[in-house]
């Protein structure tokens, strides 16, 4: 959407990220279910510029759960918080 593309590395294996809506503030998505659980990274592309990788901990998930970012202007991402 609008040239936001996030992905996320876990181990050897990296994600794409389904992104539902972002904004020059906030990008909503969801991880598919291949993504493998335990540490990782998570880095947003910008038009192909990437934002500094952030550290992300993937878990098990039940319907329900909702995730959120919040970025600032530049694309980086300033806070991931699961709820």
């Amino acid at each position: 959407l609008g040239g936001t593309q996030i992905l996320v590395s876990v181990g050897d294996v990296t994600t794409s990220a389904i992104i539902g809506t972002s904004s020059a503030l906030r990008v909503l998505a969801l991880l598919p279910s291949s993504t493998p659980t335990g540490d990782g990274t998570l880095t947003v592309y910008y038009r192909g510029q990437p934002s500094n990788p952030v550290p992300i901990k993937v878990a098990l998930a039940r319907a329900g759960c909702n995730m959120r970012a919040e970025g600032q202007r530049t694309g980086r991402t300033a806070k991931w918080q699961g709820k």
